[in-house]
């Protein structure tokens, strides 16, 4: 997202909408602003879960935790979905746990054969 402001931005400057100076300088003052909440996120742990969240367990021990797929706004029908995209089958019984991680993306561990 703020490759596209940073683009925009650039573009009245080329066009000539934005005066030089403070158009660079709004720019300037984005990206370190993003680079450093970058870097509080990589520091303190606290503070990612804070901005990004936390990963949410929505199936393990062969059980779905239904509080936290209604919390996080996911259908049974979304989770299989994801289930036969990201793993390549219905099977339940094959996985181990799906956690719902903070970019969106549902992770799929497989269980381990004994």
């Amino acid at each position: 997202m703020i490759l596209i402001v940073v683009g925009s931005v650039l573009s009245k400057i080329i066009i000539g909408d934005a005066p030089f100076f403070p158009a660079t300088a709004a720019c300037l003052v984005m990206v370190l602003l993003n680079r450093f909440i970058s870097w509080l996120c990589a520091k303190y742990k606290w503070f990612s879960y804070l901005l990004e969240g936390k990963p949410v367990l929505l199936y393990g021990q062969g059980q779905f935790y239904w509080q936290n797929l209604k919390k996080s706004c996911i259908s049974y029908q979304e989770f299989m979905q994801s289930l036969r995209l990201e793993m390549n089958t219905e099977h339940l019984q094959l996985i181990q746990s799906a956690m719902l991680e903070s970019s969106g993306r549902i992770s799929f561990v497989h269980k381990q054969n004994s």
